[in-house]
């Protein structure tokens, strides 16, 4: 897993440069199926920033968009995740905080494409409970993306 964790670092610091700080980890915790690891970001995003800047790498999926109230900037919250089919399977989240902006990014990496559907697709049936999607993947697209 570490050694995924590490390519995975190298690959956004190439993709999207100044996103992450990867001397700053916040937390990392392994499980026998799977690594979270939240970094600090540079400095605060919009979240906006961050979604334009994840959209233009092309192995990244929006999961979803979450806007729960549509005049405030706090408590936005969004996921990405990796086309599977090129190389570290992963999950990025990241939500706004008090001041509007992301402060952080936390990284789900999974040892196996079993496992990273199982978390999607759970993911993608919580998400829906909880508020406006601005964006949510439709499901037999995920699906496909396993496929």
């Amino acid at each position: 897993m570490e050694e995924t964790i590490y390519k995975f670092e190298i690959a956004m610091s190439l993709m999207a440069p100044g996103i992450i700080d990867t001397k700053a980890v916040e937390e990392n915790v392994l499980y026998d199926d799977k690594a979270v690891v939240r970094y600090r970001l540079h400095r605060p995003f919009t979240i906006q920033e961050i979604i334009d800047r994840l959209e233009e790498i092309d192995r990244m999926m929006m999961l979803y968009y979450l806007v729960p109230r549509k005049e405030s900037q706090i408590g936005r919250c969004c996921s990405f995740y990796s086309n599977n089919k090129h190389g570290p399977m992963y999950r990025i989240n990241f939500y706004t905080e008090r001041d509007g902006k992301c402060h952080d990014i936390t990284v789900i990496f999974f040892i196996s494409l079993e496992y990273m559907y199982q978390d999607i697709i759970r993911e993608h049936g919580r998400i829906q409970l909880h508020g406006r999607l601005e964006y949510l993947r439709p499901e037999r697209k995920v699906i496909a993306d396993f496929m």
